[in-house]
């Protein structure tokens, strides 16, 4: 959600912000801690409502 947000008010500097994002969901996923569908629901959740809070304000 952090990442979306940082994406629609930042624009291009936001991106490292999203590629951290990417590598904690790489690592959960390395470490055994979440399957990957775990990781994509989340980040779909998360893109979603950082979408919606950006259109009411």
């Amino acid at each position: 959600m952090l990442a979306t947000l940082a994406l629609l008010t930042y624009g291009m500097t936001a991106w490292i912000l999203l590629l951290w994002a990417l590598c904690v969901g790489a690592s959960r996923v390395v470490l055994g801690v979440h399957f990957p569908g775990d990781i994509l629901a989340g980040a779909t959740l998360g893109t979603v409502i950082g979408f919606f809070t950006a259109s009411l304000f």
